[in-house]
């Protein structure tokens, strides 16, 4: 089996107690391991983000015109994410995966 480098990070954990080794290995399995979506899925993945962001933030706007602020305020920052999910997702996997690990 080879690793991978989401592997890799399952077993090291966080990487912020990584060592300057460890940071090497992550590098070289990043490079020889194919990412497991191509450029062009990368830019569907991106524009269902958009898509989800625009609905998100019709919901919230619905639901503050309906005084339900509250809830309004949790769908725009569902929508503020999907933008950043979108425009992750258009820089390719490696920055899409930081992204989502919260990097």
């Amino acid at each position: 089996m080879t690793m991978t480098p989401a592997d890799f990070r399952d077993i090291k954990g966080d990487p912020a107690g990584w060592s300057p080794a460890d940071f090497d290995t992550y590098t070289v399995l990043s490079e020889i391991c194919p990412p497991p979506h191509s450029a062009r899925e990368m830019q569907e993945i991106a524009a269902g983000h958009d898509k989800d962001a625009v609905r998100e933030t019709q919901i919230a706007d619905i639901l503050a015109g309906d005084g339900h602020t509250e809830a309004a305020g949790i769908w725009l920052r569902s929508a503020e994410a999907s933008r950043e999910y979108a425009g992750a997702a258009r820089q390719g996997w490696q920055r899409y995966q930081a992204v989502l690990n919260g990097e």
